[in-house]
């Protein structure tokens, strides 16, 4: 297992959100039918801050993308440049996360997350998830999409 496997899933450990395996080698942050919505994003973020050198945080955070996600944003590679060379890349580097409440209806969700950036601008992003049906990961929640809805320096800081 890498090192941002391990970070990332020392996290969620940390947090609650896994249950602790027998031995810390079987853990691996991957789509499966037990984790909620929130658990899948928390899971995408903690990758994206944990990114090193060879983007095995990128790698984990597109895991969790759904099929139809993969198709938009895939291969791999592009989808490590779109993070890399967008909005999202504050994903990569930020001061803090802040998580909205989750909206699910049947088997859709989404889900605010709010960033603040190194220089102390606040960026909205929303998550839209959806309940799995496809043989690999049936029940799984996976990120259809992320917009970004907005941003805005934080008033009294200067940078």
């Amino acid at each position: 297992m890498n090192t941002t496997s391990m970070a990332v899933c020392a996290a969620l450990l940390w947090a609650g959100l896994l249950a602790a395996p027998a031995a810390a080698e079987s853990v691996d942050a991957s789509p499966n039918d037990s984790l909620s919505p929130e658990q899948v994003v928390r899971c995408q973020m903690e990758a994206l801050r944990s990114n090193d050198s060879e983007n095995n945080g990128i790698a984990i955070a597109f895991r969790f993308a759904s099929p139809s996600n993969k198709r938009a944003t895939g291969p791999l590679p592009r989808f490590i440049h779109m993070i890399k060379h967008s909005p999202y890349r504050v994903m990569l580097e930020p001061r803090l996360i802040e998580y909205g409440e989750v909206e699910v209806v049947d088997d859709q969700a989404r889900l605010q997350v709010s960033v603040l950036t190194p220089d102390y601008v606040a960026i909205a992003f929303r998550f839209y998830l959806s309940r799995q049906t496809h043989a690999e990961c049936n029940g799984c929640w996976m990120t259809d999409g992320v917009t970004v809805e907005g941003a805005r320096q934080l008033p009294g800081v200067n940078t």
